[in-house]
């Protein structure tokens, strides 16, 4: 049976869990495919299916201009190669859950239970429709053993609803995301391999094994400054008479 051949419900389905370099990579495998996926209402109904009928409620008071580009900016392009690290973020190259596991996991340890918090809370809220529907309560009891869970629900909730309804360009640009979230997503949604800029230390870590396949950064030499050059580059004086003297008395 050919992808095609399959009802749309379940191109969509499986269309749904790829990152877009996916998505565009099998639409160039046939004419047919490739029209397919041109069709902007395509798109609007891979939305529909990736993220819950109420992707459309939210995004009323401002529909989208091309729903392909809506779906496009919230799906990762390329799936992140996993590292020895095992970072907590590392399995989740979805956005949505990628961005909510990195407020989840802000000034926490990171230890196995903020782990299995963390897998536990994004197997009950796979989608930020999934968030947005629950009770703020039933959140929160689940978030307690991060810590700050009223803080935490606030930043969850908030960014699941501006991650559908505004258009927006970085993470950065919602409530409680910062250079980290929006780093973290740059490196592990869009693919990005420079540490320019990057200041947090397992991400740079990530990086450098990323681009050498290093496990370890190598330290940079220290470099000797120019009055320890001086120094060690200066010749001692000669002795004088009575240190010769003195010298050659104890040699007898």
């Amino acid at each position: 049976m050919l992808l095609l051949d399959l009802p749309e419900e379940c191109f969509l389905h499986i269309a749904s869990f790829l990152a877009v370099q996916d998505v565009c990579a099998a639409a160039a495998t046939c004419r047919q495919l490739s029209a397919y996926v041109q069709d902007d209402s395509l798109w609007q109904r891979l939305a529909e299916a990736k993220w819950g009928s109420k992707v459309l409620e939210v995004t009323q008071e401002a529909p989208p201009e091309k729903w392909s580009t809506y779906c496009k900016h919230r799906m990762a392009f390329k799936s992140n190669k996993q590292s020895p690290f095992q970072l907590v973020q590392e399995q989740y190259s979805d956005p949505w859950q990628h961005l909510a596991c990195c407020l989840m996991c802000s000034r926490t340890t990171g230890g196995a239970v903020i782990r299995q918090t963390i897998e536990d809370f994004l197997r009950e809220y796979t989608r930020p429709t999934d968030l947005l529907c629950a009770d703020a309560q039933g959140v929160m009891a689940q978030l307690n053993a991060l810590g700050l869970q009223d803080v935490r629900w606030k930043a969850l909730s908030r960014m699941s609803h501006d991650f559908l309804a505004k258009a927006w360009s970085d993470p950065s640009e919602f409530w409680g995301c910062g250079p980290f979230a929006r780093d973290s997503w740059q490196i592990f949604c869009c693919g990005r391999t420079s540490a320019k800029g990057v200041t947090d230390v397992a991400l740079l870590r990530y990086l450098h094994w990323l681009n050498t396949g290093a496990t370890a950064e190598r330290k940079p030499a220290k470099k000797r400054t120019a009055g320890v050059q001086a120094a060690r580059g200066k010749r001692r004086p000669p002795p004088s008479a009575s240190v010769r003297i003195t010298r050659s008395r104890a040699k007898r």
